[in-house]
């Protein structure tokens, strides 16, 4: 069966940009959609292939006295004026601390000749046994369409792999508790920092890395078991790491509503969480659910992807209220999910290429070309609709419940 989208990528990061060692041959990397995390580039690079390519050195490298480097290049996107850069998820365990300090440098410039130093950036330590990282540095008072050009290299010049990332968010206030984010369309950790949180050790969660937090309320009358959907997990981690070291990780608590009092751990955990706080998690690395009865209240999940010394663990994935339904694979020419819907509707099929929605009483509400899989159809008040796939010579109809 063809599918119109990709339901699992479960994927170490691409090396299909090759990393260069000279600015003339810094190869383009391309901003991309990253789920909640927004709009930013991604890419793995591995300084155990990175040579010393001469240039001046800048301020922040010169205690290296010219380390191995690697060189990328980016167009500043239409709209953007300012940017937050990252160099993180070490895989080496710096014991002592400090063995992993990457460095950056950013250039304008119209060639390699007649580059302008803008920033240079070192790492930060987060703390005893961390990896020191970028993260969030920021930069302003960008031109859309200027090409900046990327210097990355190690300040022990230590062969690691690490991340670089540029995005077009300048913070994340899920990074902790203490400013999670409304659950309503998805969850991503790519940007989230470590907050140092006890591991709940059920569901396979033996520690925490780069974890986010999500609040949600359950209302009288919400559907129990009260059930949390994640669809379209894709995960990302250094070349080479094992698949069988992939997985998205989730532990719901109780909240107050203003703090992170009793968020982390578990009975079973150490040290122990006993406040009664700590309602269950799950993990996999396709898609999956958290089901469990929950009274009326404020809550927070709390997310992660598994993390290794291989520094894996970076993940996006959809995540909406309701069960995953049998709507997978109903058949094997057409899958409507999740449904219950939020507002975004994936579908599968290599039979139909349209879609007709319709109000309960049969009112026609829009068409759409479901042909790269994805409907948003946020702008559609809670209730019941029906939905007429139809192509050439066929059509069949589906029910749809969005709330």
């Amino acid at each position: 069966m063809k599918r119109l989208i990709v339901s699992i990528s479960l994927i170490s990061m691409s090396f299909a940009v090759i990393a260069q060692n000279t600015c003339e041959t810094a190869p383009f990397l391309d901003f991309q959609d990253y789920g909640t995390c927004g709009t930013m580039i991604l890419h793995d690079f591995d300084l155990s292939n990175a040579t010393a390519s001469g240039y001046t050195i800048p301020p922040c490298m010169e205690n290296t006295q010219g380390a191995n480097d690697l060189w990328y290049k980016f167009i500043v996107p239409a709209n953007v004026d300012e940017l937050s850069f990252h160099v993180f998820n070490s895989d080496n365990v710096p014991f002592p601390p400090g063995i992993s300090e990457p460095g950056m440098a950013i250039y304008s410039g119209f060639s390699c000749a007649d580059l302008e130093l803008l920033s240079c950036l070192e790492s930060d330590s987060l703390g005893e046994f961390r990896n020191w990282e970028i993260r969030w540095e920021q930069m302003n008072g960008l031109t859309q369409g200027d090409t900046l050009y990327l210097r990355v290299w190690d300040q022990n010049d230590l062969a690691q792999k690490l991340f670089l990332a540029v995005s077009e968010r300048m913070s994340m206030q899920e990074d902790t508790c203490m400013g999670a984010a409304p659950l309503y369309d998805g969850i991503c950790n790519i940007l989230g920092k470590d907050d140092s949180l006890p591991a709940p050790y059920e569901c396979g969660w033996t520690n925490s890395d780069n974890e986010v937090f999500y609040h949600f309320t359950v209302d009288n009358g919400d559907e129990q078991p009260y059930t949390i959907s994640f669809t379209n997990v894709h995960m990302f981690g250094h070349e080479g790491s094992p698949p069988s070291d992939f997985f998205v990780q989730v532990a719901v608590y109780a909240w107050n509503g203003v703090d992170c009092t009793n968020i982390g751990g578990s009975p079973n955990s150490d040290p122990p969480n006993t406040s009664g706080a700590y309602m269950g998690c799950a993990s996999d690395n396709v898609d999956f659910s958290f089901s469990a009865n929950l009274p009326p209240g404020q809550y927070i999940l709390v997310a992660d992807g598994y993390s290794s010394i291989a520094g894996i663990g970076l993940f996006y994935t959809d995540a909406g209220i309701g069960p995953l339904t049998s709507a997978f694979h109903i058949d094997d020419e057409l899958a409507v999910f999740p449904n219950p819907s939020p507002g975004k509707v994936h579908i599968e099929s290599d039979k139909y290429q349209h879609c007709a929605i319709y109000s309960g009483i049969g009112k026609l509400i829009q068409t759409y070309d479901i042909r790269d899989g994805n409907l948003t159809i946020s702008g559609l008040k809670t209730g019941m609709y029906f939905m007429r796939f139809f192509n050439e010579y066929d059509s069949e109809t589906r029910k749809l419940i969005v709330y």
